[in-house]
C-alpha cells in the first residue's frame, strides 16, 4: 500500500464513486430523453474508472491499465455512436424521447 494511514481517504474515493454511479443510474432510470440517458451512462463509466484509479493508486491492484484503456475506448466509441444517432433523430424530425423511437422504422 502506498500510504498506510490513508484507508479513510481510499474509502472516501470509493464512496464518491458510488455516489456518482448512483446519480448516473438514477438518471438512466428516471429519464426518457436520449441525451440524458447517454450522459448517465457516461457518469457510470466515469465512476468505474474512478474506482479502478483508486485501487491502482493505493496499491490494491497493479493491472488496471488494460481495464482503463478498455473503458476509455468504450467511452470514445459511445460518443461517436451518440453523434450519429443524434443526427439521425434530428433529420427524422422526432424528439429526443426514447418512447418515440419504438414507433420509427429503421
Amino acid at each position: 500500500m502506498r500510504q498506510e494511514g490513508n484507508e479513510m481517504s481510499m474509502l472516501l474515493f470509493l464512496i464518491l464513486s458510488l455516489e456518482v454511479f448512483a446519480v448516473g443510474l438514477s438518471g438512466l432510470i428516471a429519464s426518457r430523453h436520449f441525451l440524458i440517458m447517454v450522459f448517465s451512462i457516461e457518469l457510470m463509466l466515469v465512476s468505474s474508472t474512478l474506482v479502478a484509479t483508486t485501487f491502482y493508486y493505493y496499491g490494491v491492484s497493479s493491472n488496471i491499465g488494460i481495464f482503463l484503456f478498455a473503458v476509455w475506448a468504450v467511452m470514445a466509441s459511445e460518443v461517436i455512436a451518440v453523434v450519429a444517432v443524434y443526427r439521425y433523430l434530428q433529420r427524422a424530425d422526432t424528439g429526443m424521447d426514447v418512447k418515440k423511437l419504438s414507433d420509427m422504422k429503421w
